[in-house]
This record gives structure tokens, C-alpha cells and sequence, in this order.
């Protein structure tokens, strides 16, 4: 796991380049194409389910902002996206935190966003909701 955007200003211990958690990988039909599902095999840090938006970006905000956008249909960790249209209704995303990963899960596990993100010594691990 790394992020080549940023590789060159995370700190320098032997911790900094982790492996991703370890994933059940299943594969599962959309929209008649068959597709890679990867499930984490640990509980999440936080969790969203709510009825599927209409318009604007809903999620978790804290040392990074992740969630869904409705006006894009796509899930984001900060300015990474994947593109995901909700199926039934139903927004559900799942997010594991690390000391220097975030990892975004749709419910389905059709998509998933890895980073590495270094949070700034003393900022808050506290992540609230929030929508626009």
C-alpha cells in the first residue's frame, strides 16, 4: 500500500508501506459484467447506511473526508474517487482506519479505496457525519 502521489513526504519508519488488511475476494454480477469483490476480514472503524442520496456528498469528515457523491455516483477518500451507482436503494459504505490507512468499502465489496494517509501529530482519530 503506498500513495506515489505522496511518497516522498511520509515518514521515514519501517511502518510507512504497509500491506493492505487481508480480503476475501468473491466475484459478483453488475450490470452484466462480472466483477472482483474484495471483503475485509476484520470489522470496520465506522460504518454508513442510510437511503442512496439523490444529490450532493454525504460521508464521514475528520483528518480526511470520505464518502459518496450522488451528483457524480462515485465513493471518495479526499480527492480520490471510484466510480459506484447504488443498486438497491440503500448507501452503504464501510471504513477501516489505521494508524496510516483509511480503506473505503461499498457494502457489496464491488469497490474499494487504499491509502496511506499520514494524519498530523495531534489530530483528532474522531470522524463525524456530514452532508452538502
Amino acid at each position: 500500500m503506498s500513495n506515489w502521489k505522496k511518497d516522498q513526504v511520509r515518514p521515514a519508519t519501517s511502518w510507512t508501506g504497509a500491506m493492505t488488511i487481508p480480503r476475501e475476494l468473491g466475484l459478483l454480477k453488475v450490470d452484466n459484467e462480472i466483477v472482483l469483490t474484495q471483503k475485509p476480514i476484520c470489522s470496520p472503524t465506522h460504518e454508513i447506511k442510510m437511503a442512496a442520496p439523490t444529490s450532493g456528498r454525504v460521508g464521514l469528515k475528520g483528518f480526511a473526508e470520505v464518502g459518496y457523491d450522488a451528483d457524480k455516483k462515485v465513493i471518495f477518500v479526499n480527492g480520490y474517487e471510484a466510480p459506484f451507482e447504488i443498486q438497491d436503494g440503500q448507501l452503504h459504505l464501510l471504513l477501516i482506519i489505521d494508524r496510516s490507512s483509511i480503506e473505503l468499502f461499498t457494502g457489496d465489496f464491488s469497490r474499494v479505496i487504499t491509502l496511506t494517509l499520514f494524519p498530523e501529530a495531534g489530530a483528532s482519530r474522531e470522524f463525524l457525519p456530514f452532508s452538502t
